[in-house]
């Protein structure tokens, strides 16, 4: 199996299934159990995803994207270095035309999805008869265009949950010509090095006074990996490194002290199977293009799943019957899916018009 002979086509297919992974994540992670080792660890989240295996088995596909769909980040992380070293490895650019191009693939997009959350924020919160300017949250919005809010204690996840990776995104992109030219200078042991410091990042986590799994360090050794994958194109995910890479992961999961390394083995693990599942569609197919497309579109997905969840959410929790759970996860993935394909579009021609200008 080898990741590393990637088409643009085969990166728009991994976008598709790592971004359903996180949609379905974000929204089925609180029905109430379980929840996930992702930012911290409680060997207890992993205890209630076993229990439901043999206490409540209709909720298997729940605990599932409950516990592990939030590893679909791991995935677009791996993908996100491995796009930019083949595009900037070898080219000669500038550090700030560099961020700056970063910004502008960016931010549109980002600008677009707080305005359609503060659109329907404002219209939930009239329709409940409880609006005022605190509710609208305006200050993690600032932190989160500033991109400070990955170092401020309580603001990590607001407004919106998946923003929290949008600090995170830009701190990769800060730090990616770095870490290149590292890599074109000393080789592979550079990436070895910088790996491990993301592990030791990941060991002083209550050392530090804010959330440092929200930050760029503990997921260096994903990023490397992604680095290392664009430079060996014959690079094979053997059954022997996919075998480790699940005792690892396993281990991480019943032992905090191998919690640091989850995030890198379980990018490896649904990497492998996104390698699979790709090999299983059928070329031209009608699934195949849907599949494409979703990829095209998945970072306003990214972008706007977290408050679709409104009000869908509230009311799956409130009925708690195990087939309306999944009725209204259906009822929010459409929702969330048109808005994304309006606001892709929107942009896209918004882009255009003033290009011409």
């Amino acid at each position: 199996m080898k990741p590393g002979e990637l088409t643009l086509k085969d990166v728009q297919i991994f976008k598709c299934f790592a971004i359903l992974m996180i949609a379905l994540h974000n929204f089925l992670h609180s029905f109430p159990t379980p929840s996930q080792n992702e930012f911290t660890y409680q060997r207890v989240f992993f205890d209630q995803f076993i229990e439901i295996f043999y206490k409540t088995p209709e909720m298997i596909v729940q605990g599932l994207f409950s516990y592990l769909g939030h590893f679909g980040v791991q995935v677009f992380i791996i993908i996100s270095a491995y796009g930019l070293t083949l595009s900037h490895y070898n080219a000669k650019q500038y550090y700030g035309r560099f961020v700056v191009s970063r910004m502008k693939k960016i931010y549109p997009a980002f600008l677009l999805a707080i305005l359609a959350w503060l659109c329907l924020r404002v219209l939930w919160l009239l329709l409940q008869d409880d609006f005022s300017v605190a509710r609208l949250e305006l200050p993690a919005i600032a932190l989160k265009l500033l991109l400070l809010s990955s170092f401020i204690p309580g603001y990590e996840l607001e407004p919106v949950g998946p923003w929290w990776f949008i600090p995170f995104i830009f701190q990769f992109y800060l730090l990616f010509p770095l870490l290149s030219s590292l890599h074109q200078r000393y080789g592979n042991l550079a990436l070895l090095a910088i790996s491990a410091v993301g592990i030791l990042a990941g060991y002083s986590a209550d050392l530090v006074p804010f959330g440092i799994y929200y930050t760029v360090l503990p997921h260096l050794p994903v990023i490397c990996f992604g680095i290392y994958l664009a430079c060996n194109p014959q690079f094979e995910l053997s059954k022997g490194l996919l075998l480790c890479c699940l005792i690892l992961f396993v281990l991480g999961n019943f032992f905090e002290a191998f919690f640091v390394f989850t995030h890198i083995t379980a990018g490896l693990l649904f990497l492998a199977l996104f390698v699979y599942l790709k090999n299983c569609l059928t070329q031209g197919s009608f699934i195949e293009k849907s599949v494409l497309f979703i990829g095209q579109i998945s970072l306003q997905i990214f972008l706007v799943n977290g408050f679709c969840r409104t009000p869908m959410f509230e009311w799956a929790l409130a009925d708690g019957r195990w087939f309306m759970i999944y009725f209204y996860t259906v009822i929010f993935l459409s929702i969330t899916f048109v808005l994304s394909v309006f606001l892709y579009y929107f942009e896209y021609y918004f882009l255009r018009i003033i290009k011409r200008k």
